[in-house]
């Protein structure tokens, strides 16, 4: 931060080498036993290994899988036609398209290893390693990297600026419309829950306010810093998002069409210098210029949002939680409903804006709890919920006889039992994504006594708006937008939702009945670091959000 000749900006700046894979790490070292900080040493931790092994090795086979999946079978349907209609098919050259299509997964492959190397530097891991532990990536691993790459057309592509405005835009209008008065921003604090690739985060904060994004699936937060810690400048990569899909193309190209990303480079954006003029009618800080960058207000957690924050030390510590195309993806509403209360100071704004494709719909809550322990834990991906033709085909494994084993580049391998015994955490070195630690006590896909409860419940819309006023909110604004999901506006079908838009304030109480539902979580123990942190905190005037009314 920059300090002017009159006065500087009180705030906390969270060191930056800290990351959101350094904090899903950190809660699960024994460092005051071993004192060694070169791995994971708790035995129980190898479920969280083995699902982040599993996210990086599905970008390592994305380039096998998808030639594989997608152009070799049609390659073998082509050539077991009758000699006829295969000669009719040589006149459209559909050997050409193949070909070309064959480019497109090329240069997403490019793309996907660029994500695995920088995911893999951030947790201290060699990718070279990852042929010895590619075979932990599944179907459903496979199916997410592919849905990954896809949706940077939508949260970092020009193509998808649309999209973003009707998504975000009414979030982002009414942050300005409730807080744009409050000078400077950074004094207003706003968590985003799924924030997926960071796309609404770094919007808000780029206005200047204090912003947290949170996000549970490694897929999402590989590739989010990725975006924000490894992109060099605007237009920096190419993608060919719609290649896999090969339903509703008016024209050939349009599933071949590339996209590039960023459209614009999120560290010039955060690292811009903002500069307010504070007047003597300020109540909370002295009059004064104040300047600061985005980049010392905007983080990153790695978590289940309910562990993560549903606990008696997030209490009353945001003026605002915004999401967007994320309730739905609750097993039990309920609990999301009581952690944003908890985290919400008195008079703080619930600005929401979404569908209810409830994502975990039909989940039994009464199956074995052996059966639901050998599933992935990881929030599945909108693309997976939505019913789309691209789904329909479930990315294979090719025969080790079919195509060859490609490593990234050079032949230095480890076994993976010894890659597993000292995996630890190295940070996201980068200059935007920092870390949040709200439970120490379990890692972020780790089964608490209190998520035991694995079934779904869905609502419909009046249902929920009955249970936001239970919950003690009172909604002061709503609406609806019209909008899809990684959108293909040149294809010849498309999924378009009525997301539902409110404004809810927080009110003082809820009834008893309510209340004694609450599950909240104690403050964890603290240790030396935690309460120098907090003396940090506290010397800087950053304790409870203040009440605000509307």
């Amino acid at each position: 931060m920059e300090k002017s000749d009159v006065a500087t900006i009180y705030h906390i700046t969270i060191p930056l080498t800290r990351t959101m894979a350094l904090d899903v790490y950190e809660r699960v070292l024994d460092t005051e036993a071993s004192g060694d900080q070169s791995g994971i040493h708790d035995p129980n931790c190898s479920d969280e290994q083995e699902v982040l092994l599993a996210t990086l090795a599905s970008f390592f086979v994305y380039r096998r899988s998808a030639h594989y999946t997608f152009t070799y079978r049609r390659r073998r349907n082509f050539y077991s036609l009758p000699r006829a209609q295969h000669e009719i098919l040589k006149k459209l050259n559909f050997q050409g398209t193949l070909d070309k299509l064959d480019e497109c997964i090329e240069k997403n492959s490019a793309f996907a290893e660029a994500i695995l190397k920088s995911g893999c530097k951030s947790f201290g891991i060699d990718p070279l390693s990852a042929e010895n532990w590619k075979d932990l990536a599944d179907s459903g691993d496979l199916d997410k990297a592919r849905s990954t790459i896809k949706q940077f057309l939508r949260d970092w592509s020009k193509e998808g600026a649309a999209e973003r405005e009707r998504c975000y835009g009414p979030i982002l209008k009414a942050i300005d419309k409730y807080y744009g008065t409050v000078v400077p921003p950074c004094e207003i604090r706003i968590l985003v829950p799924g924030a997926g690739l960071g796309r609404l985060p770094f919007e808000i904060c780029s206005r200047g306010y204090a912003t947290e994004g949170n996000e549970f699936s490694y897929h999402q937060l590989i590739g989010s810093n990725f975006v924000l810690n490894a992109t060099n400048k605007a237009d920096e990569h190419t993608i060919y998002p719609f290649c896999l899909g090969f339903s509703h193309h008016r024209e050939r190209d349009n599933q071949t069409r590339g996209i590039t990303i960023p459209d614009v480079h999120p560290g010039t954006d955060l690292n811009k210098v903002l500069e307010y003029h504070v007047t003597d009618d300020c109540k909370t800080l002295p009059p004064g210029i104040y300047r600061y960058r985005p980049s010392q207000y905007f983080s990153m957690s790695a978590g289940e949002f309910v562990d993560s924050y549903n606990i008696e030390e997030s209490k009353e510590t945001y003026d605002c939680v915004a999401t967007s195309f994320f309730i739905d993806t609750a097993r039990n509403l309920l609990k999301y409903l009581e952690t944003i209360r908890n985290v919400l100071a008195v008079g703080g704004l619930w600005i929401n804006n979404g569908p209810l494709l409830w994502h975990w719909e039909g989940a039994d809550a009464t199956e074995s709890r052996m059966a639901w322990e050998s599933k992935k834990t990881e929030v599945k991906s909108f693309d997976q919920v939505e019913v789309n033709v691209e789904d329909a085909e479930t990315p294979l494994f090719p025969p080790p006889t079919i195509m060859p084993q490609r490593a990234l580049s050079g032949t230095h391998q480890h076994d993976v039992r010894h890659l597993l015994s000292h995996l630890g955490p190295s940070g996201f070195h980068g200059n935007h994504a920092t870390s949040h630690q709200p439970d120490p006590s379990a890692s972020a896909h780790q089964h608490s006594a209190e998520r035991e409860w694995r079934g779904s419940l869905e609502f419909s819309l009046d249902e929920i708006y009955q249970l936001i006023q239970m919950y003690g909110f009172q909604i002061i604004e709503r609406g609806s937008t019209k909008t899809g999901y990684i959108l293909d506006e040149k294809c010849m079908a498309r999924y378009v939702y009525d997301a539902e838009f409110w404004v809810a304030v927080k009110t003082h109480d809820v009834p008893d009945y309510i209340s004694a539902s609450f599950t909240t979580k104690p403050a964890k123990k603290r240790n030396d670091e935690d309460e120098d942190f907090e003396a940090d905190v506290k010397d800087k005037g950053k304790g409870k959000a203040p009440q605000r009314e509307f």
